[in-house]
């Protein structure tokens, strides 16, 4: 009952809001927060990989890795993701690939008029 999740140590300012959650799971079957999430799984890590692998930002930043496996599936990736080839060689110099990588971030942001 009510009495048994109230008590969790006299804790009652910190974590005992857990325990109260589990029980509630336990007699409804449900997170009480379920209707206002809409979808218990929108936040499952396949959901949220699904929706980063898909984020070019995401490919950008892996092209900057030190390991070329890494560079060159993201270069991949960002290429598949885009429907074209892009202008990055995961082989080059340090140097030359953060020229690279600078330019293909320009891409991933609208462009906005310049004042003067």
């Amino acid at each position: 009952g009510d009495a048994e999740a109230d008590d969790h140590g006299g804790q009652r300012d910190h974590a005992s809001h857990l325990p109260d959650v589990d029980c509630f799971e336990e007699e409804h079957g449900s997170e009480p927060e379920e209707d206002e999430a809409g979808d218990e799984e929108e936040d499952l890590p396949g959901e949220v990989a699904s929706r980063l692998s898909s984020d070019p930002a995401i490919w950008v930043a892996l092209l900057d890795r030190d390991d070329l496996k890494t560079r060159r599936l993201a270069a991949e990736k960002l290429a598949s993701l885009w429907g074209r080839a892009i202008p990055f060689d995961p082989t080059a110099t340090p140097e030359v690939r953060e020229a690279q990588i600078s330019l293909l971030r320009l891409q991933l942001t609208p462009l906005k008029p310049q004042l003067p």
